[in-house]
């Protein structure tokens, strides 16, 4: 058994999105396998539209109705599926599990995938 002391996390900066840091508590999003990450969104951050490959399952909540999942909610981002992740007044903390290599791709406000 592996347990993560929450105390001693070394988040790391997530290069291009400012305000914004993740850790990774288990596996590697870069190679094959299942992983779980977190990531910690400042007040008012909010990603590019954009989508992943494989299917995650993350707590998030929807930018256009800015309703919150609660906390302890559930998500499932279905893969492929255009999405935002960020925070609304408040600093948020998300926890991600997928089966890696883990990619994101962003998206233009059409939907086209930005280049």
């Amino acid at each position: 058994m592996t347990i993560v002391d929450t105390n001693n996390m070394q988040w790391k900066d997530y290069l291009g999105l400012p305000g914004v840091q993740f850790v990774v508590l288990s596996g590697d999003p870069s190679k094959p396998g299942i992983y779980t990450i977190r990531v910690k969104f400042e007040p008012h951050i909010m990603s590019r539209p954009h989508w992943h490959p494989e299917e995650r399952y993350v707590t998030v909540f929807d930018p256009n109705t800015t309703t919150p999942v609660p906390v302890g909610g559930f998500a499932d981002h279905t893969a492929k599926e255009i999405h935002y992740d960020g925070a609304k007044d408040e600093q948020v903390i998300v926890q991600i599990t997928g089966m890696g290599p883990s990619g994101t791709i962003p998206v233009n406000p059409d939907g086209s995938n930005a280049k």
